[in-house]
């Protein structure tokens, strides 16, 4: 998430449904290649592995539905988390490594595409060249992975869905090199 927007200007925790106004769930493909896109599945819940880690970073990008996050507020990259004088004291514990900042969620902070929630949005970039959207997972699945195994196509990754796991791009202890 690098996103700031808003009077505020603060990171929106819905950034992953999209950022500088975009739509990564609406990313689809041209018509004679919409047969590999992947569907989005609205229960779909995913935390990214990975994030930044300086003063003040974004918590790690996540994604559900309305039934478990019915509306997201936004990261205040300007709290100090690291307070032993406070009552009670305060720790920085949304992230492994966090140093400073925390989630807000007391009201609807829209990202700048105007989402407050953060349904279907499990599409973010991931991996070296940022593989985002459902046309390009989608892609990926039926060029590279379950899909074309399934299908009978050679596939390098036969047993990865990135249909139904996109964050295998970042957590696959097995194939590292996507990544």
């Amino acid at each position: 998430s690098w996103d700031r927007v808003g009077a505020e200007e603060m990171y929106p925790i819905s950034n992953s449904c999209g950022q500088l106004g975009q739509s990564y769930q609406d990313y689809h493909c041209s018509e004679e290649d919409k047969h590999m896109e992947c569907e989005v599945d609205p229960q779909m819940t995913i935390t990214a592995v990975t994030n930044a880690k300086w003063w003040g970073a974004p918590g790690p990008l996540k994604c559900g539905p309305k039934s478990l996050y019915p509306q997201t507020g936004y990261w205040d990259y300007l709290f100090t988390c690291d307070n032993k004088w406070a009552d009670p004291p305060l720790v920085c514990d949304a992230y492994e490594g966090q140093i400073g900042g925390a989630a807000n969620n007391d009201r609807p902070y829209p990202n700048a595409g105007g989402r407050t929630d953060v349904e279907g949005c499990c599409w973010w970039g991931r991996g070296v060249i940022q593989t985002s959207g459902v046309c390009n997972f989608g892609k990926l699945n039926y060029f590279l992975g379950k899909r074309a195994a399934d299908e009978g196509r050679e596939s390098r990754y036969p047993n990865i869905d990135f249909c139904r796991d996109p964050e295998a791009i970042c957590s696959s202890e097995e194939h590292k090199e996507l990544k």
